[in-house]
């Protein structure tokens, strides 16, 4: 799955650190994780939020997502922070909005995560993993992060397309299997 924010893919097991791999394999909520690893609650800042036909995403994502041209998506990137304003994790969501979606009206709280308010909302859903690997951290930084995308689905259709990037600050990105990485 090619992402949003550019990636290598690796696998889960290649990670070296544990708690790394334990955030990349996970199928429940990434935000209840990050709270217990870290230890403390986290909060959203939306940077971005915005409505866009589905032609203008590339032909895999739409493919994943079960969308046609007619359609149109809800993009949301957005960071979690640490107390003090410490980004934990980008995220790069693709909503679809349409269907009855029950996951696209909870895009329009911008004060809590997705995963709190899908949990909140008792939305029963069913996370897959698509991918793993090495992304680039949106706020720079001269190594890589370590990041997935996944899919939510409801009654077994595909409604949000999910990137998450980890800080590497706090979560290491480094293997424990050297692989090559292809120059870009």
């Amino acid at each position: 799955m090619v992402s949003p924010l550019s990636s290598v893919p690796i696998p889960v097991s290649n990670f070296a650190d544990p708690t790394t791999r334990a955030l990349l394999a996970c199928d429940g909520s990434t935000t209840v994780l990050l709270e217990a690893v870290l230890r403390t609650p986290v909060t959203i800042d939306v940077r971005q939020q915005f409505e866009q036909r589905a032609t203008a995403l590339s032909p895999e994502l739409c493919g994943v997502l079960g969308l046609s041209d007619g359609h149109r998506v809800l993009v949301r990137r957005s960071v979690l922070l640490a107390p003090g304003g410490r980004p934990v994790s980008w995220n790069h969501a693709v909503v679809v909005a349409a269907g009855g979606n029950p996951l696209y009206p909870l895009c329009f709280d911008r004060t809590r995560p997705l995963g709190t308010a899908m949990a909140e909302a008792d939305i029963s859903h069913r996370r897959r993993v698509l991918s793993t690997g090495h992304h680039r951290w949106p706020d720079g930084g001269s190594g890589p992060a370590a990041g997935k995308c996944y899919l939510i689905c409801t009654d077994g259709t595909p409604q949000l397309h999910l990137t998450e990037v980890y800080s590497p600050e706090s979560f290491s990105a480094h293997l424990s299997v050297q692989r090559s990485v292809p120059s870009q």
